[in-house]
């Protein structure tokens, strides 16, 4: 039975697709490459939902060894991933959940993701974001949502990859 974020919502069909896309590539590339596979996944705005809501629907597994959501607008306050604390919105909620908080429906859930992502996945949602950080916004960042550098998470990611996964940020940091 598909997760319940993958069921089709008339008002973000693409987003729905785009989740469902992201599960088959990453469940295919886990099953031609078998249990060695080292995969890293990433995704920015809308391509950060969809990567949210495909690891949700996948559940832990030990082939994907890093990952970062860029601009999540499916950010949860205090979901299990490492923020990154100098952006300072560990404890803001994305769009999607802001607009499902006032019966927009979204296609947003209500579940954290599992806890083990918290070792491997990377949120980054700079203050003032109006995607991941609605309630951060001021006239002065309005260019919050395109102004991300990787420089900002590269040297944790590299990490990731290699094998160093102590917890600089924390889950909910």
């Amino acid at each position: 039975m598909p997760h319940s974020s993958f069921l089709p919502h008339k008002r973000r069909p693409w987003l729905t697709a785009a989740a469902a896309v992201v599960l088959v590539v990453v469940t295919d590339t886990i099953g031609e490459c078998g249990e060695d596979a080292t995969i890293v996944v990433a995704g920015y705005s809308q391509g950060a939902m969809a990567m949210h809501r495909a690891l949700e629907a996948l559940g832990p597994t030990g082939q994907i060894v890093a990952g970062v959501l860029i601009g999540d607008g499916d950010k949860m306050a205090d979901d299990n991933v490492r923020g990154l604390p100098e952006y300072g919105t560990v404890s803001s909620e994305g769009i999607a959940q802001v607009a499902k908080g006032v019966g927009i429906r979204s296609g947003a859930t209500d579940a954290l993701l599992p806890e083990e992502w918290a070792s491997v996945i990377i949120d980054a949602c700079a203050d003032g974001d109006v995607v991941c950080a609605p309630d951060s916004l001021s006239l002065r960042s309005l260019d919050a949502h395109q102004s991300y550098d990787a420089e900002d998470w590269r040297v944790e990611l590299l990490g990731l990859v290699s094998g160093e996964k102590e917890d600089k940020g924390g889950a909910g940091q």
